[in-house]
């Protein structure tokens, strides 16, 4: 969540219910300096900002994105990047030229050239130069620098979430947000919109019957699908258990796991259910099983002997 007490969280005007908010981050990029620096300009808490570059990750996103990119030729050739060696010095991917017209059961192993990362320097190399290799290096010298428009939009859509967000359309993108949240949504808007070309736009949504109809079906569905996801997460730590292997040092820590997002799922449920002035007793009745999921099956296996250690899967 935001951090905020509940109490405060509760504590929204009565004029408004929330927001509806749009965004198009598809031409979104910035250093992580650049992000950082609007975040302090615009008063948005920092844990919000993306995970940092790493330089690994943006030389595998480099030849994916190359790959993609020589793909679009309207001759029958076509490119690959082949993985050939992860090691401790080197990533090392090979070139291979192929004919798509003609039908392959298995990739040939002659490479036009090699491309790699090197680990040591976090720098990419290759050997002969072929358009591939070349739209590697280039692409990773971009992707190493800033920001992409995945990692932007990735940022909002986990803002929105911490934000107790709605989402009213299946790909996102447009979004309720409850009005105990204004500080932050505006302080988000300000940021994506000194992004040069993307845009976020928000419009208040008053408290009329009408108004929350849709967001209020919308909300219910949502947090049904979370605590069904929950659900199955406990009956899978439970298999797990069964079986001798947990995701995790011990089972104590794996319940808390499930415990912290049993407690997520009940405040963004009463933030909602305060904000669009309904009635939330069906899925706090559902919340209930779930606590009693969590301590009558699980809590109670944390003093068995079984708890000194646990494999990790």
């Amino acid at each position: 969540m935001t951090g905020k007490n509940l109490k405060d969280v509760l504590a929204a005007g009565d004029n408004k219910i929330g927001f509806l908010t749009w965004y198009d981050t598809r031409n979104a990029h910035a250093t992580r300096s650049k992000l950082k620096a609007l975040f302090q300009k615009h008063n948005l808490d920092e844990r919000h900002l993306p995970d940092d570059i790493k330089e690994k990750h943006a030389f595998q996103k480099a030849v994916r994105l190359a790959m993609v990119e020589t793909s679009k030729s309207s001759d029958d050739r076509r490119s690959i990047a082949k993985l050939i060696v992860d090691g401790s010095e080197k990533l090392i991917y090979g070139v291979v030229d192929l004919n798509v017209s003609e039908r392959n059961e298995s990739i040939s192993p002659d490479f036009s050239d090699k491309v790699w990362f090197d680990k040591t320097n976090l720098s990419v190399h290759f050997d002969k130069g072929h358009d591939l290799s070349k739209r590697v290096k280039d692409n990773y010298d971009q992707l190493c620098g800033e920001y992409t428009t995945r990692d932007i939009s990735r940022m909002v859509v986990k803002t929105m979430d911490r934000l107790c967000s709605v989402s009213l359309r299946d790909a996102g993108v447009i979004y309720f947000v409850p009005a105990a949240f204004e500080h932050e949504l505006q302080a988000l808007q300000s940021v994506v919109n000194d992004l040069g070309e993307s845009n976020m736009r928000v419009y208040t949504l008053g408290s009329h019957e009408g108004n929350a109809s849709g967001v209020e079906q919308a909300a219910r569905s949502q947090i049904q699908d979370r605590i069904s996801s929950l659900k199955q997460e406990i009956a899978d730590l439970l298999t797990n258990i069964e079986e001798g292997s947990v995701k995790g040092q011990t089972i104590a820590n794996s319940v808390e796991v499930r415990r912290r997002k049993f407690n997520e799922l009940k405040l963004r449920c009463k933030v909602l259910a305060d904000a669009l002035r309904i009635k939330a007793e069906s899925l706090e009745g559902d919340l209930d099983k779930v606590d009693k999921l969590i301590e009558q099956d699980l809590e109670s296996l944390i003093a068995g002997p079984s708890n000194s250690k646990v494999a990790v899967s």
